[in-house]
């Protein structure tokens, strides 16, 4: 799987899952079955980590290193999420599943409005852009 394919199919699998998460959330994990949600969670926790054996395998141009490193840095913060969200779910730690949920999708709002503001002014402090 090329670069591109394998970032792509990440952001797929990574919004379906924190949609579930925030659904999860929303509805005091009330509106789904327990074993439904026990194998969702697993289920997406299986599914980052075969995106992290993909990127693994990747082979890249020296140019595209640094964006190879960022998408497993993605991945792996998305496959400790999924672990840590399952272990706290399976532990019946729902007070600690809402707070790593929460600061999970509260970072990727941060992120997304920090990503907006910078693209708007055509200037970024860092450089990023």
């Amino acid at each position: 799987m090329e670069l591109i394919n394998v970032y792509q199919e990440f952001m797929k699998e990574n919004d379906v899952y924190m949609d579930f998460v925030m659904q999860l959330v929303d509805t005091d994990f009330m509106m789904i079955i327990p074993e439904v949600i026990k194998s969702e969670l697993v289920s997406g926790k299986e599914k980052f980590e075969k995106l992290m054996e993909s990127v693994n395998a990747l082979e890249v141009e020296k140019e595209q290193e640094e964006n190879l490193g960022d998408l497993k840095y993605l991945i792996m913060d998305s496959v400790l999420l999924a672990s840590d969200l399952a272990h706290f779910y399976k532990l019946n730690e729902l007070g600690r599943f809402k707070m790593r949920a929460l600061n999970a999708i509260n970072k990727k709002r941060r992120a997304e409005v920090f990503k907006e503001e910078a693209s708007e002014s055509r200037s970024c402090p860092i450089g990023l852009i």
